[in-house]
């Protein structure tokens, strides 16, 4: 099960969903610092690991999902758990990241 971390102004984006054959299921998002997406990862039991996302000047902040190795992003609304594709959505090469690192980019 994947986390996709990103960070738009200081403020860090973190998602974790699993594939359900074509369809990207939220296991739930946070928005906090990289000490809080730890904490998080824990309390939830989720593996503290995944992907730091570097989001392209213009990509508009919040929880994002990669889960192809094709340049396809979801973008997540945390009130309903939809993941919809968002063709506007730029970001670098996906860079794994481990709780050692800190979540960072």
């Amino acid at each position: 099960m994947p986390t996709n971390v990103s960070e738009f102004g200081g403020e860090w984006y973190a998602a974790a969903y699993r594939l359900q054959g074509s369809q990207v299921v939220v296991l739930g998002t946070l928005r906090s610092d990289p000490a809080g997406v730890r904490g998080w990862l824990t309390t939830a039991g989720l593996p503290r690991s995944g992907a730091y996302l570097t989001p392209a000047v213009g990509t508009a902040p919040g929880f994002y999902a990669k889960p192809y190795l094709s340049d396809i992003y979801y973008r997540i609304d945390p009130g309903t758990g939809g993941a919809v594709w968002d063709g506007d959505a730029r970001f670098g090469e996906p860079r794994t990241v481990t709780e050692r690192d800190g979540f960072r980019g």
